[in-house]
């Protein structure tokens, strides 16, 4: 019986050491934007990434639009009345509008904003319940999860562009556990 623990504590450290000679061989490294691509795929130069910054507390979140190197085009504050100080950090979400060429942002208990890219706000849709990501189908309406809700909320929202709720799917209608949604993806027909 020792002669057994004793293995398998032996065992034990024998893989812990290999996992963190792994680790120390194989460092995680930040993988850098190699800007050769630009010349090579001349499509990215247009190329633009918008996130929502929420590194100013006090002033509130943010809009940053860059290019791929990461070179600052425009960033521009959110309207306070267009998100929610208590819900900023917990699943507020990006998209960009093709048809449009403008950016959706959401914030949950308030709804969707539409912006230029300048920041000028054109289109305001009241819609607390949803949060983490909003997805604009072929078709344009709106798909949106909504995470911080209760068994018998909507796990899942479609809206129209004016806000009328076009589909609802309410998880306790389909499992017997309490159903939690944070993301939401399109999938092909034959899926």
């Amino acid at each position: 019986m020792l002669t057994k623990s004793i293995a398998t504590c032996l065992s034990s450290a024998f893989i812990f050491a290999l996992s963190c000679a792994m680790a120390f061989a194989n460092p995680l490294k930040v993988i850098e934007f190699d800007g050769a691509l630009l010349t090579k795929l001349p499509t990215l130069q247009s190329a633009k990434i918008a996130f929502i910054d929420l590194s100013a507390k006090k002033a509130g979140p943010k809009i940053t639009i860059t290019n791929l190197e990461g070179s600052l085009l425009e960033s521009f504050p959110i309207p306070s009345d267009r998100y929610s100080p208590e819900w900023t950090n917990w699943g507020p979400g990006i998209t960009f509008d093709a048809k449009r060429q403008t950016i959706w942002f959401l914030s949950p208990q308030v709804g969707l904003t539409e912006f230029s890219f300048k920041g000028e706000v054109l289109k305001k849709i009241s819609f607390p319940n949803a949060s983490h990501q909003v997805q604009i189908t072929p078709e344009g309406t709106f798909v949106m999860p909504y995470s911080w809700d209760k068994a018998e909320d909507s796990q899942v929202s479609e809206l129209d562009m004016n806000g009328k709720v076009l589909f609802e799917w309410k998880g306790k209608n389909f499992v017997e556990k309490f159903a939690h949604a944070n993301a939401v993806a399109a999938t092909q027909p034959s899926s």
